[in-house]
């Protein structure tokens, strides 16, 4: 049986696994990220936390993080000052 969760993003570490990503893809300093690396970056992930009703669960699943559009920018612009990319 499937089971939908909703999750908070900013309860989660995702956006700080996703710059981590973004920063290993990267292989030049340059002030820019490296032409051929997508803003999607692919990871397992394992889930783990408590229902509303209390029960317990632990699962895992394939994300495609990603980013557009100003909030990209926005991070491109943080990750070079950085000196990240």
């Amino acid at each position: 049986m499937d089971l939908v969760l909703h999750f908070r993003r900013q309860e989660t570490n995702l956006l700080n696994l996703y710059i981590e990503l973004l920063a290993q893809a990267d292989q030049d300093t340059d002030g820019r990220l490296d032409d051929g690396i997508s803003n999607h970056q692919l990871v397992d992930a394992v889930f783990s936390g408590k229902t509303v009703d209390g029960d317990l669960f632990e699962g895992q699943d394939g994300l495609d993080l990603f980013l557009t559009g100003e909030k990209f920018r926005a991070l491109l612009d943080d990750l070079a000052s950085a000196g990240a990319i």
